[in-house]
């Protein structure tokens, strides 16, 4: 997760390498994200970073401004951040850190690194974004005047069954004639109308997400599913059916969002249930991180 030393100044002064020298020599420095101009965000600097007490600060090197913070190296060196992080805890709070800085910085021109990026030194870091210049001024101009947000699609498994009972032909065709059935035959038409129940309701939630996702994809500049969580992660009381990120245009938010309402209206009799959230940083379609020289 360490990026290499670097033997290159990369346009910075020699003098600031020289005076934190003793200090390097303990810590390593964790990237939040890189501008790629000079940027002004110095007024929206957290004063703590991925851990607390730690000061985050904006260099910059060449023509780019990166935030950072210094940290020590016995908990986010090489060897002790792979331990570090089998801690859950600690991983929790360093990722809500990390979240936290981003969400205070200016989104518009921000480029995050992704969680535990981590650099052997500042030439480090300024060498990686000389090396990877090309790909970074793409990713500005591809996310710039754009803002990421997240939508999540839950659904009521007890409600979708219950519409979809209620609903399709077919399956109120067996309940009607449950209500005439012999004691035999009535079981084993119970259990067909469950099973057959189970089926098309596992189908309309399939369909659901896929035209949820189909619509509000229209509305963005661009979209990315992610895998769906378990219950045991997202902490919902209710299955999970679309976990996706947009990257939506400044001025077609409020059409996005429309979009996102028009499916809760359209839904929600089903039992289906959108959570909107954002804007983010665009953590999905423009996050960075060293490829390469990892220590």
């Amino acid at each position: 997760m360490i990026a290499g030393r670097s033997r290159v100044k990369a346009n910075r002064k020699p003098s600031r390498h020289a005076s934190n020298r003793a200090k390097q020599a303990d810590s390593v420095v964790y990237a939040y994200a890189v501008y790629p101009a000079v940027a002004a965000v110095a007024g929206a600097l957290d004063a703590d970073g991925v851990i607390p007490g730690v000061p985050v600060r904006a260099e910059t090197l060449g023509d780019m401004t990166v935030v950072v913070s210094d940290v020590d190296s016995g908990q986010f060196g090489a060897d002790a951040i792979k331990e570090r992080l089998k801690d859950a805890d600690w991983a929790r709070d360093r990722v809500l850190g990390h979240h936290r800085v981003l969400t205070g910085l200016p989104f518009e021109g921000m480029l995050p690194f992704k969680f535990c990026t981590l650099f052997s030194g500042l030439d480090a870091v300024a060498d990686e974004l000389a090396r990877r210049r090309p790909l970074i001024l793409e990713a500005a101009e591809s996310i710039g005047g754009a803002r990421e947000y997240g939508v999540k699609l839950y659904a009521d498994a007890d409600a979708l069954y219950r519409r979809t009972q209620s609903t399709v032909p077919e399956l109120t065709g067996i309940a009607r004639r449950l209500s005439a059935a012999s004691r035999g035959t009535a079981f084993f038409l119970r259990r067909k109308l469950r099973e057959m129940t189970l089926a098309a309701a596992r189908k309309s939630a399939g369909d659901g997400a896929r035209a949820s996702h189909e619509t509000l994809e229209t509305a963005a500049r661009r979209a990315s599913v992610q895998p769906v969580q378990p219950r045991e992660v997202h902490g919902q009381g209710r299955e999970m059916l679309l976990n996706a990120a947009y990257l939506v245009p400044v001025d077609g938010v409020s059409r996005f969002h429309g979009k996102v309402e028009a499916l809760q209206g359209r839904y929600g009799p089903l039992g289906f249930n959108y959570a909107l959230t954002g804007p983010w940083p665009p953590y999905t379609f423009a996050a960075l991180g060293p490829d390469d020289g990892r220590i």
